[in-house]
């Protein structure tokens, strides 16, 4: 589900995402103040044949554990690490070509988006 998310507010930059068990509608403050992450910017297709150094650049307010955590484009999926983040980091397949485009720390991701 956080996924399916992810990829609505990637042509909203600023949107902040909340996972949540509950099933209860909550307004948009409410969801801002309970973000685990804001998706910040969306960096697709740079020149390079292939894609490489796509990334999607996201703000996690406080450290969140981004285990079972997806991305993904409709078509593909990339999985998040196993691990907590926080602050302001690019998420890219391709770590080492993102590192050229991106002005924060790069994590990879495992798969392909």
């Amino acid at each position: 589900m956080l996924a399916v998310v992810l990829v609505t507010v990637a042509a909203a930059p600023g949107v902040a995402v909340a996972a949540s068990d509950s099933s209860n509608a909550t307004d948009a403050t409410d969801a801002s103040n309970t973000a685990n992450a804001t998706l910040v910017v969306v960096y697709p297709d740079p020149v390079e044949r292939g894609d490489p150094g796509e990334f999607v650049l996201v703000r996690f307010p406080r450290a969140t554990n981004t285990t079972g955590w997806t991305l993904t484009d409709g078509t593909s999926t990339a999985r998040l690490p196993n691990r907590t983040l926080s602050g302001t980091v690019a998420l890219s397949t391709t770590p080492e070509a993102a590192a050229a485009h991106a002005d924060a720390p790069v994590v990879g991701l495992d798969g392909r988006v």
